[in-house]
């Protein structure tokens, strides 16, 4: 079975390696700059790299941290791995994700790193998307957070599917406390409860767009809420970058 950061390990053009691990950059990153150090064995779980894997991969952040500083003068780091498809990991071969913390995506200044290292091709849809106002249609769902597709949570599998149909966007909101069709109450002062928690996801788009993506949306649901309504949008646009 081929292996993408085998090949890639193969090819060469790296910036930097040693006797059992080799570093480049990602190739789809979630900033600039955002570097893979990866074993040059193949071993999906980092978990169970040999002492002297582990040893290499890490010996590998002095050079890699040389080319970063140089290059983009960064305030800091992160240093992530994730171990597993329902921790983030999307490619089966043992790596650690370095990025620096100027650029870095997902991060919650009040709380620190939030949320995992996942890696995604860019669609283009981005940059790209479409432009929505008037009469449209708000899709929302309503799910259990304790729902899961594929030993991943289920509302992260529907943003997905959404944003891969290109959809105009999508929202999930949190409650803290609610009941459904079991009659049982899940809140967050109910500790042994809390898991279930409701999550509420809203898309508002045009009628053609969200009657395309339903029927995939019904097929993962099985339970739930969905529900349509109209909405009048007045603004949708790209949110500028703060100004310095």
């Amino acid at each position: 079975m081929s292996c993408v950061f085998c090949e890639r390990v193969r090819r060469g053009d790296l910036l930097s390696e040693n006797e059992a691990a080799a570093a480049f950059f990602d190739g789809f990153p979630l900033s600039p700059g955002h570097v893979l150090i990866v074993t040059k064995r193949h071993e999906a779980d980092f978990l169970r790299l040999t002492a002297n894997e582990g040893l290499a991969v890490w010996r590998l952040l002095a050079p890699v941290r040389e080319l970063l500083d140089r290059q983009f003068k960064p305030g800091g780091y992160h240093l992530g791995v994730n171990v597993g498809e329902i921790a983030g990991q999307t490619v089966d071969h043992a790596h650690l994700h370095v990025i620096h913390a100027m650029l870095a995506t997902f991060r919650n200044r009040a709380a620190g790193f939030v949320g995992s290292f996942r890696r995604r091709p860019n669609t283009g849809r981005g940059p790209d998307m479409r432009g929505i106002e008037g009469e449209q249609v708000l899709l929302r769902l309503i799910l259990s957070e304790s729902r899961s597709y594929h030993h991943r949570p289920l509302f992260r599998k529907l943003v997905e599917v959404l944003r891969d149909e290109g959809m105009a966007g999508a929202t999930v909101l949190k409650g803290i406390a609610g009941f459904g069709h079991d009659r049982d109450m899940h809140s967050i002062n109910i500790e042994v409860a809390a898991f279930g928690l409701p999550l509420v996801i809203e898309v508002v788009d045009t009628q053609e767009h969200i009657d395309r993506v339903l029927p995939k949306l019904e097929a993962l649901m099985e339970g739930g809420v969905i529900m349509l309504e109209r909405a009048h949008v007045i603004r949708y646009g790209r949110t500028r970058p703060p100004s310095s």
